[in-house]
């Protein structure tokens, strides 16, 4: 590799994201065995670190394929956009125009393939292809290999096919569409904060929760959550809710919920986690956002109708 390639990469962003968990000593607590954390929080020891030097991985999105440094100069760009918005508009919770929307849906695509996570499924898939090649090979072609196993190796060992689902994810966009409503904590508390994980998008959708073919992107019903800071959280939906929203100590304790049993390894949190905490986020019914949010819309509707009616009394 070069010596101007980009050694060390995020692939959490560090000042966009994980600097947005930090404590007051400016590191972040990172549990690296999250089964022990779930299922023995009392024993379970996390580091302590700080941003700059967690979430990283030499050389990670170089290929011979590209230009020294072309997925950092993008991805450095998407975070630089949504910076900019979270810190001038959602902190302030402030009206997103449709361009400040598209930055953030840039950001959430790309954390989404941009993971070791993602990266190792789709190797992961390569290798199944390439073992059903090497036993066609073995059986019809005296184990000699084809041009087409060759390829595959290839595109594996360059990085090419996770490169170009990065650069899918900022073309399609797949958020871009979507109803996005920020989550604040209404309330402070030991456990009334965000934690968050190196794979941060949870996909739930109740009334998918059997399908085998798992949960599309336009459905109605999705919840897509993801925490932005520990006292916000972003509820991506197409069910028509947008803006800014305040959540009860259930509902904060249930966005960690999936954050603890999503797909990610590590969980990164700006405090330590006690048993307690663990265990007000895990045994509990699962409950379903979209009808927190409706709820409320109800309330208000009810609330004013209320008001109309003593108001003709009066």
């Amino acid at each position: 590799m070069g010596k101007n390639r980009v050694k060390k990469p995020h692939y959490i962003p560090r000042s966009s994201y994980l600097e947005q968990f930090v404590n007051t000593s400016n590191k972040i607590y990172a549990y690296l065995d999250k089964e022990q954390l779930i299922s023995n929080p009392s024993v379970a020891t996390p580091i302590e670190v700080s941003p700059t030097n967690f979430c990283i991985e030499h050389y990670m999105y170089e290929t011979p394929k590209l230009p020294v440094n072309t997925m950092e100069k993008l991805l450095e760009k998407i975070e630089s956009d949504y910076l900019e918005v979270l810190k001038n508009k959602i902190i302030k919770r402030e009206k997103l125009t449709s361009s400040d929307k598209e930055k953030v849906a840039y950001f959430i695509s790309t954390l989404e393939s941009r993971t070791p996570l993602s990266r190792d499924n789709i190797h992961g898939f390569i290798d199944r292809v390439l073992s059903q090649f090497e036993s066609l090979e073995k059986q019809y072609n005296r184990g000699v290999k084809t041009q087409q196993s060759i390829e595959l190796e290839k595109i594996k060992e360059d990085k090419s096919a996770f490169i170009q689902s990065i650069l899918t994810s900022v073309e399609v966009n797949r958020w871009r569409f979507s109803d996005f409503a920020f989550l604040f904590t209404q309330f402070e508390g030991d456990d009334q904060f965000f934690i968050t994980s190196d794979f941060p998008v949870s996909l739930v959708d109740f009334t998918l929760m059997n399908s085998f073919y798992g949960v599309p992107p336009l459905s109605t019903t999705i919840e897509v959550t993801l925490p932005l800071t520990t006292k916000i959280a972003l509820l991506i939906n197409n069910a028509g809710y947008n803006g800014y929203y305040e959540i009860s100590h259930n509902f904060v304790r249930e966005i960690n919920n999936r954050t603890l049993i999503g797909v990610g390894e590590y969980i990164i949190s700006p405090n330590k986690l006690d048993t307690r905490f663990v265990d007000y986020c895990l045994r509990r019914f699962r409950q379903s956002l979209l009808l927190f949010l409706l709820q409320t819309k109800l309330d208000k509707e009810w609330g004013k109708r209320i008001k109309k009616i003593k108001k003709g009394r009066g």
